[in-house]
């Protein structure tokens, strides 16, 4: 863990330009504060469906697409890109995808056990394929999974390879009596997608459990936006927009939120920095600026490719080598997960560098 970066990044980061640009009122308040004055970063257009701006709140620093989707256009879109990303994968592809999830589940579920946490119920929201959890599974095999998510498609595919508990609802509309309490919440690349942030933040830790933890990443707003920022800096061009990732986080903002809604944060840092190092966040250069947009027809790619279920079951034959059920070799395979999939230089947020947001926190 190399943490003195951080001041050194923040200084060279601080010498280039930042997010900004012209007054904007947007139509949706803020999602975190509420707030309807911002600037205008970027226009872009959700497939075929929407036309959005990106704008950053002068108030709290969330960059947040506006305005928002409806629950109707996000579902046709998530449906859209999923089967799109599918039609461009071999089998043998998709399965080592699957493969690597499973490892980084395993690592994480490593990384609790040398902080002494055992959890024994755990809910996932936004859970994909669900290999995740399942190398979560592995390191703590009775452990309950309840998965979360708003495609009903989707969760048909988690309980039809995993058997896991599912829940169909958006997390804004997330029912915290009907849920229940666990241990943990996993929320992986979940925060970025959500319309109401600050909502969505207080339900998720109204359903963990006194002294549970919350464990999420999301992706730090000062590089990924600025792929669409530098895209209309440089030409006034519309961005390409596939996946919906409607925020990006100011981490200061983030971070006192967290802590309002009564959690302790045990680590927080910023990684993955390899794309920071070529230019992403700083440099205006075509490699890191989004597609322009050509309205990509959502309806096309849903009529053109097949269901997620018969997806998930071509490409589910051992993903997981066999080798990992041998009892004696167990304990290297969650060694070798940790060791390949833990992030050994970090970089606190702060620094405005980097690619993805990490918490652990822990509800007091």
């Amino acid at each position: 863990m190399l943490q003195p970066l951080t001041p050194l990044l923040a200084d060279f980061r601080a010498r280039f330009p930042s997010l900004d640009g012209p007054v904007h009122t947007r139509q949706d308040a803020c999602g975190f504060c509420g707030s309807k004055e911002s600037a205008l970063l970027s226009k872009a257009d959700y497939w075929d469906l929407a036309e959005v701006n990106l704008v950053r709140c002068k108030s709290c620093g969330l960059s947040q697409l506006d305005p928002m989707f409806s629950p109707e256009v996000t579902e046709k879109g998530c449906v859209a890109l999923y089967r799109f990303q599918q039609a461009g994968e071999t089998e043998r592809s998709r399965r080592r995808g699957l493969y690597r999830s499973f490892r980084r589940g395993v690592a994480f579920g490593v990384s609790l056990k040398l902080k002494g946490v055992n959890p024994k119920t755990v809910l996932e929201v936004g859970a994909g394929d669900a290999y995740f959890i399942k190398g979560l599974q592995y390191v703590f095999p009775h452990i309950q999974v309840t998965v979360l998510d708003l495609v009903e498609e989707i969760l048909s595919a988690m309980k039809s390879q995993h058997g896991f508990n599912t829940i169909c609802c958006a997390l804004e509309d997330l029912d915290s009596e009907k849920a229940g309490r666990f241990d943990l919440v996993v929320a992986r690349d979940i925060l970025e997608h959500v319309s109401a942030p600050r909502t969505v933040l207080k339900k998720l830790v109204d359903v963990i459990e006194p002294h549970g933890h919350l464990f999420f990443i999301t992706p730090n707003g000062w590089q990924d936006a600025w792929q669409m920022y530098s895209r209309w800096q440089s030409d006034q061009t519309r961005s390409e927009l596939l996946i919906n990732h409607v925020n990006y986080f100011d981490a200061p903002a983030l971070r006192t939120q967290l802590e309002k809604f009564g959690l302790q944060i045990q680590d927080w840092y910023i990684y993955d920095l390899k794309t920071f190092w070529r230019g992403a966040g700083w440099r205006m250069i075509e490699k890191h600026k989004s597609r322009p947009s050509t309205k990509r027809s959502a309806d096309a790619v849903l009529n053109q490719t097949g269901r997620l279920t018969s997806t998930f079951e071509k490409a589910n034959v051992k993903p997981v080598p066999s080798s990992y059920h041998w009892r004696m070799a167990r304990p290297l395979w969650m060694f070798y997960c940790w060791f390949k999939h833990s992030a050994f230089v970090r970089v606190g947020p702060e620094a405005r560098v980097g690619e993805e947001i990490y918490c652990f926190a822990k509800k007091k």
